[in-house]
């Protein structure tokens, strides 16, 4: 919730950039990236603010980001299932009202997920992009720790930040849409996934992290 506005109290930041040191990140580099993302939110707001200011119709904060909207249900097999409301077009740590989740359905419309916004979702298996999605980032940590057996990425994805999908121990497939237009897979992306056994890495990408398979004891290069 709190890089949806472009505030950020000091115990926020002292949680976020605890975690991120757990994570054996650059706690200076995160930090600077904090408000980085923090000061273009806050630029939105006053562009947005500007635009309605006089036409006496209602100021909509946080529209691009959901919290209570997003729907919790269940499977089948009675798992929790997260349904991200279409015309999302960021996902946050706020957007997931539980952490036990075992299956999270993304839409099309969503172009970014930010930082630890699944970290730590012990149970989540499984991630499902809508057809034609238009996600741009994945974020740092954003599915780090998740029991995640398998991810298709899709081609929209131009940017894979550091430890995405760190210490999903689980992962055994991951699959890049055709047509990638990826260009960056970061600093540990994939480390730790013991269980990932071989992947394609797309012809667009241009910058692919020394140690972004760092601790893949079953890769075969």
């Amino acid at each position: 919730a709190a890089l949806q506005d472009g505030v950020l109290t000091p115990k926020e930041r002292e949680i976020i950039l605890r975690r991120a040191e757990k994570d054996g990140e650059d706690v200076d580099e995160i930090e600077m990236l904090l408000d980085s993302r923090l000061a273009e939110l806050r630029n939105q707001q006053t562009l947005n603010d500007q635009k309605v200011a006089g036409t006496g119709k209602p100021l909509v904060q946080n529209s691009n980001s959901v919290t209570t909207d997003s729907i919790i249900t269940k499977n089948d097999n009675k798992d929790e299932v997260l349904v991200i409301p279409s015309g999302t077009k960021e996902v946050t740590s706020a957007t997931v009202p539980e952490k036990s989740i075992k299956q999270v359905i993304i839409p099309a419309s969503v172009e970014k997920i930010e930082m630890f916004a699944f970290d730590e979702c012990y149970e989540l298996e499984s991630v499902v992009f809508e057809e034609n999605s238009k996600l741009k980032e994945i974020g740092l940590s954003a599915f780090s720790k998740c029991p995640l057996k398998s991810i298709n990425i899709p081609s929209s994805v131009r940017i894979i930040d550091n430890n995405a999908f760190k210490n999903c121990s689980e992962l055994e497939s991951v699959v890049f849409e055709e047509n990638s237009n990826l260009t960056k897979i970061d600093r540990s992306v994939f480390c730790g996934c013991n269980r990932l056994k071989s992947i394609m890495i797309p012809a667009s990408v241009e910058s692919l992290s020394a140690n972004a398979f760092k601790d893949c004891n079953g890769l075969v290069y």
